[in-house]
Parts: C-alpha cells; structure tokens; sequence
C-alpha cells in the first residue's frame, strides 16, 4: 500500500502534496512534543554537561561526516522547477525550518538526557525515546501510536525527492504522462527495498562515511 501511495503522490503535483502539508502540524508537532513530554520526567539534562567540553574541530568533524543524511534540503533545489514562488512563501517556510531545527535540537537533548552515554546504540531512537514513561507499565506501549502518526509525516519527506524526480525526469524526456514514470520508480524501489533491507547497516555505513 505505501507504494501504491508513493506512486499516487510522485504521479501529482507540488500543489497538491502543499494540500497535504497542511496536515503536518498535526501528523509530526503533536506526536514529537507528545513523545518529548512523556521522555521528561526520565531525564537527567546534566548528562549533556559540560557544553563543548571538545574542541571545535570535533564538532565540525561530526556536520562533515553527518552531511549526507541532512543536506537534502540543498540537493533538492535544482529539481525545484515546478515550485513558482509567491509572495509571502517565506512567512510560511522559514518559521518550518526554525520549528524544525528547535524540535530536532530539543529532541535531541532529551534522548541523550534520557539514555546518556548508551544513546548512540540505541537503535530506532524515536520508538523508544518514551518507553521507560511510568504509566505504560499499566496501559502498554500507547507511545507507539504517536510514533505510528509520527512516521505518516516521515513518509510524505520520503515521498518528496521522489516526486520532484518523477516531476524533473518526465520533463528531460519529454513524456506526456508521469504516471508512467512514477510507476516504474516506485517499482524500482520495491525491489530495492525487498532485496536490499537486509543490507541496511552497509548501507548507512557507505553514506555516513565514503559519501562524505
């Protein structure tokens, strides 16, 4: 079914996944902060102490080795063709990118405050960032229904480069139909995805370390 829907959307345009952006403020910001607030009471913000105990070098060492898996804002622009600015666009984008780096960084320091120097193997970390909140031990994992609302928002930031590459792709070759492309794409990726998901810490590991 996600492929099916995967292939809908790349099959539409940007205006109609925008419609569907209208839904995020409910399907990511009320999950994470729920998430977050069921976390806070198990947190201990000493463990992120000392700020900087390392030198900076450190620090830009971890942006240069982490830039593959959070440039994908940037990689995205040359196949922003089909975007028309308007007036009053940046009102609307630049508070959702400053929301968006102020939830990561509060997520952040919460998860780490949470599991402390065990938090880098800790897989899956927005599954289990609420598991130890003390009224599940009495009403199960209710958690994982806003990790479930939280991973519909996940799929639409997936879907995205997908549907500007069927967008870009269908206009280099000149099809009248993108319905063909976006078909033979979301193929394409259900076979990587049933053929390659047993490779996926290989696959981390090469864009985590060659890729940079």
């Amino acid at each position: 079914p996600f492929f099916a829907l995967s292939g809908f959307i790349c099959a539409k345009g940007l205006s109609a996944y925008g419609r569907a952006a209208d839904l995020f403020p409910v399907l990511f910001l009320l999950p994470m902060l729920g998430l977050i607030g069921m976390s806070i009471g198990e947190a201990d913000f000493s463990r992120l102490l000392p700020v900087m105990e390392k030198p900076i070098t450190v620090s830009l060492k971890a942006v240069w080795k982490t830039t593959a898996h959070f440039s994908s804002g940037g990689l995205l622009l040359p196949m922003m063709s089909g975007y028309r600015y308007r007036d009053g666009d940046e009102k609307k984008l630049l508070p959702a990118f400053g929301v968006g780096a102020a939830l990561t960084l509060l997520f952040l320091a919460t998860f780490f405050a949470v599991f402390g120097l065990t938090g880098e193997k800790e897989h899956y970390a927005v599954m289990n960032l609420a598991q130890y909140f003390p009224a599940l031990k009495f009403v199960g994992r209710i958690d994982l229904l806003l990790v479930y609302t939280l991973s519909i928002g996940l799929f639409y930031y997936t879907a995205l480069p997908l549907q500007l590459f069927t967008e870009c792709f269908t206009r280099c070759c000149s099809l009248r139909k993108k319905w063909i492309t976006a078909s033979v794409l979301s193929f394409v990726l259900l076979l990587f995805t049933l053929f390659c998901n047993k490779y996926n810490n290989v696959i981390h590991a090469f864009f985590s370390e060659a890729m940079p």
